[in-house]
């Protein structure tokens, strides 16, 4: 099971083994949503970034931003996900 926590205005962070939301985001966008990758960096230390815009609509809106994902590995395998977002509140606003 997954936990989820706001660090701050801009981040959600996930640990464990549950799944991140593109299938529902896919879903609630009726197959428009992309994440659309532009930069993957590592600190050769267990971070990884990815950053990424998302692409959609949804009800007719422009649902996109631009985002980033840090993953924490450790052992070869992914424990910790955080997820930012340039605007969280217009991100829950599009989402709700």
């Amino acid at each position: 099971m997954s936990t989820y926590g706001a660090k701050n205005a801009r981040q959600r962070t996930w640990r464990g083994t549950g799944g991140t939301e593109n299938g529902r985001l896919a879903e609630l966008t009726g197959g428009t949503f992309r994440a659309q990758p532009k930069l993957f960096t590592t600190d050769g230390r267990g971070t990884v970034i990815v950053q990424h815009d998302y692409e959609g609509t949804r009800d007719g809106k422009d649902v996109g931003q631009p985002n980033a994902l840090i993953f924490r590995i450790e052992g070869g395998k992914i424990v910790e996900l955080t997820d930012t977002t340039s605007d969280l509140d217009a991100f829950d606003k599009n989402w709700a």
